[in-house]
């Protein structure tokens, strides 16, 4: 199972506007997706281009857009950025991200929070790890390992704690295929052997051509096999987010958003059985005006 990150759910903010449409633009009116149970949540951090931190999310019916912590805007907008895992309780929170700084830097990004007055507050550092990532179109998080898909290949690096909490990466590793038209990747868990060992992720990804289909990636670098889900749909997304339904990743909800801000969602009431025919929604606009840089988690 994959250490997520829900604690946006109770956290309040400022409400992001809206952009007005220009006048002579069709007026897309967004609302609530009637495919998609009220039960699923759904959610994904985006950064604004003075490093305000945001989160979007469809849960209870419902998108809606908050400014994620009251902290300090981060010094840039990261064109990567991945959380690795969070811990807390209804006061407390403490949560590691790996972000990419645009001149390439890897940083880990650690905040601290806790609850003053009903309003999560929240100081955070960054610890440089590594630098040269400029070339970096995406990075995904599989416990223990994070992928980094360039301009021409898939790279994999395992990552390590420290004593105290610091993160490392060890050098990486090419993951065979062809990755060059893989647009988003979400990992949604590990697939296990007879004995429990985990021996593959199992990720959800979309295609330049608007294709979502289904991964597993052997951690012995064999050949990734593919199923696809949907056949089209898909196509010019910037970030494809992975949530749950009635509590369990068993079912899952599935949120979308594109390069014009425009947000959908989709429910997949058998998240595990490889076959996308039982996949529903994604055919109402639930969130306009989503327009920061988001990442698939």
């Amino acid at each position: 199972m994959r250490v997520r990150s829900l604690f946006a759910a109770a956290l309040t903010g400022t409400l992001v506007a809206l952009a007005a449409p220009a006048a002579n633009a069709a007026v897309v009116k967004p609302g609530p997706d009637p495919a998609v149970p009220a039960s699923c949540y759904v959610g994904t951090r985006g950064y604004t281009t003075k490093g305000v931190a945001l989160w979007y999310k469809y849960a209870d019916g419902a998108a809606s857009s908050t400014q994620s912590y009251v902290e300090k805007p981060l010094p840039f907008t990261p064109i990567a950025n991945q959380n690795l895992g969070a811990a807390g309780d209804e006061t407390t929170f403490v949560n590691t991200d790996v972000v990419v700084a645009p001149d390439g830097t890897v940083d880990q990004l650690q905040r601290n929070g806790k609850l003053v007055n009903g309003t999560w507050t929240s100081t955070w550092t960054l610890r440089a790890i590594t630098t040269g990532w400029k070339d970096t179109a995406w990075i995904s998080y599989g416990y223990p390992y994070l992928y980094r898909r360039t301009s021409q290949q898939l790279l994999r690096y395992r990552v390590s704690h420290g004593p105290t909490g610091e993160v490392s990466l060890s050098g990486p590793v090419v993951q065979p295929g062809n990755w060059t038209t893989v647009a988003t990747m979400a990992i949604s868990r590990s697939v296990r052997d007879a004995t429990g060992t985990a021996i593959a992720d199992r990720a959800i990804v979309t295609d330049t051509i608007g294709t979502m289909r289904e991964l597993t990636i052997p951690y012995n670098l064999g050949k990734t096999t593919s199923v696809t889900l949907k056949a089209s749909g898909f196509a010019g997304l910037r970030s494809l987010s992975v949530g749950t339904c009635n509590g369990t990743f068993d079912q899952r909800a599935l949120l979308g958003i594109n390069a014009l801000g425009q947000a959908r969602v989709w429910y997949d009431p058998n998240a595990n059985d490889g076959n996308g025919s039982d996949i529903v929604g994604g055919t109402t606009i639930v969130a306009t005006g989503w327009t920061a840089r988001t990442y698939s988690q």
